[in-house]
């Protein structure tokens, strides 16, 4: 049971991430010029966001290799 919880947790841990990722790139987008702004507050979502993705994803194709 602790395996398989750990398979759904770190399944949707992955999904949760890229999906947040996505939603800020819409919203960005949706902003227009605006969205580039500084004063959007994008920029900076965008950027913590953004490598915790790639982490997440790393981890789990190695988890997959074995």
């Amino acid at each position: 049971m602790l395996a398989e919880m750990h398979a759904t947790t770190s399944g949707l841990k992955i999904l949760v991430t890229t999906t947040g990722i996505q939603d800020v790139e819409i919203a960005r987008r949706s902003m227009g010029g605006h969205g580039y702004s500084a004063f959007a507050g994008l920029g900076r979502i965008y950027a913590e966001y953004l490598p915790s993705a790639s982490c997440v994803q790393n981890s789990y194709s190695v988890v997959l290799d074995y």
